[in-house]
């Protein structure tokens, strides 16, 4: 269905015959007049009409029965709606395999407008974290650890002394390396070897990893 001049260039657009137009070429399409009507009431109802004869046939590119302004699987079942998105995707796959350099164009595009939402999004969540005040900031900050530990996506660290007695529990190696001025690789070596630190200032120490990442 479409209102405007007689003589427009409109062909239609449903997706499926925009993807056939790109397919085929605008020239090989062509457009006949079949009715006119005096309002878009009458338009609808005869767009209905003659639609309704045309929309099982395969070669038909209206996917849904006309008078309805666009709702295009309303009336289909489950079989027909797979066989609609099938026939969308197989067009789709051949044009792209038709027009490599309109596709790079495109995932060029797209490439650029998701790294220019990320800029957004980043600096809009620095411009929040500035507003908020430093216990505002920590309390986000222990939410945030908390479900990570949850999720168990850090490690759990803990520093036992000779006599058994655990000095510290550290999230990660780095806090009890930075205690303990020691380098936080060798707390996961002694952690993951199980046996007490032979030299240095956690010498005759012991660590375990309490809670493992996954």
């Amino acid at each position: 269905m479409h209102i405007g001049k007689l003589d427009d260039t409109y062909l239609g657009s449903g997706k499926i015959l925009k993807q056939a137009i790109n397919k085929y070429g605008k020239q090989n399409f062509k457009k006949e007049i079949l009715v006119v009507c005096e309002n878009e009431e009458e338009l609808r109802i005869w767009e209905k009409k003659l639609v309704d004869l045309y929309v099982k046939n395969p070669d038909c590119y209206n996917i849904a029965p006309g008078g309805e302004g666009g709702n295009t699987v309303k009336y289909f079942t489950e079989e027909e709606k797979e066989k609609i998105k099938k026939k969308a995707s197989e067009a789709i796959k051949e044009w792209n395999k038709q027009n490599p350099e309109k596709v790079k164009l495109r995932q060029e595009k797209q490439k650029k407008t998701l790294l220019s939402n990320l800029d957004t999004l980043s600096g809009n969540i620095k411009k929040a974290l500035a507003a908020k005040t430093k216990e505002e900031k920590q309390e986000q900050h222990r939410k945030v650890t908390e479900a990570k530990l949850k999720a168990k996506l850090y490690s759990i660290f803990q520093l036992i002394n000779k006599h058994g007695d655990i000095v510290m529990e550290s999230i990660g190696a780095e806090s009890i390396a930075r205690r303990y001025k020691v380098s936080a690789n060798g707390i996961r070596l002694a952690a993951n070897h199980r046996n007490p630190i032979k030299r240095g200032n956690l010498a005759g120490h012991t660590v375990v990893i309490k809670q493992t990442s996954t």
